[in-house]
């Protein structure tokens, strides 16, 4: 299983502004400096289903290769 190659704060700062929000402005929960920094409770689990996904994905392509191989 691979690896992400992103920093919990490039996570949050893409779900952030992907929510419609601009990362670098007041945070809203918990006296956070910058907006991104409400969003890093999420990552954890972001990032578990993303490995998930991933690794689904990758059963899928073997299972469409073994397919094309017996016709």
């Amino acid at each position: 299983m691979n690896k992400l190659n992103f920093s919990d704060e490039q996570l949050a700062k893409a779900i952030c502004f992907a929510c419609g929000e601009i990362p670098e402005h007041n945070g809203d929960a918990r006296g956070n400096a910058y907006r991104w920094q409400d969003y890093l409770p999420c990552i954890p689990s972001f990032k578990e289903y993303l490995l998930i996904h991933q690794t689904k994905t990758q059963n899928d392509n073997t299972q469409d290769s073994k397919r094309s191989i017996k016709r």
